[in-house]
């Protein structure tokens, strides 16, 4: 058997990951997981959330629906469950009303900010997960009071 990381997967390769094995390692995602319309993990989410992708800093490079926003869902899911915000970057307006949409299937308050960079936009505060272009986190991040 091949071990794809920190314990939660060890199988060999072409065995299926389910998604309700993410709950086992991580149960305070449990409440979350039926928000998913996905049953089986596909390997680059299975092998990122084996390595730690839930639990710290992680970049994941992967192809074009390989499934990179369900690991970047659960990391924010886990993150707002224990008391921390979320702020996820979209290089194109477009993306990031697409993963908007997406985020919002799951029960935290999310908002995007793709507006006026030269605004504060403080109100932003107040919610659990912002989607934000490159461009605005940036000008956020520069007019921060």
């Amino acid at each position: 058997m091949a071990s794809c990381g920190s314990g939660l997967i060890k199988r060999t390769c072409g065995v299926c990951v389910k998604l309700s094995d993410v709950g086992e390692k991580y149960p305070e995602l449990r409440g979350v997981l039926g928000n998913f319309a996905v049953g089986e993990l596909y390997p680059p989410q299975a092998e990122a959330i084996g390595k730690g992708a839930l639990e710290h800093s992680f970049l994941l490079a992967s192809g074009t629906a390989s499934g990179k926003t369900l690991v970047a869902q659960l990391a924010a899911a886990r993150a707002v469950l224990e008391g921390g915000k979320v702020l996820y970057l979209a290089p194109l307006r477009s993306l990031a009303m697409e993963k908007r949409d997406e985020f919002r299937e799951l029960p935290f308050k999310t908002a995007i900010s793709i507006g006026d960079m030269d605004s504060q936009d403080a109100w932003l505060g107040k919610f659990d997960v912002v989607i934000a272009t490159y461009e605005k986190a940036e000008s956020l991040l520069r007019h921060r009071p």
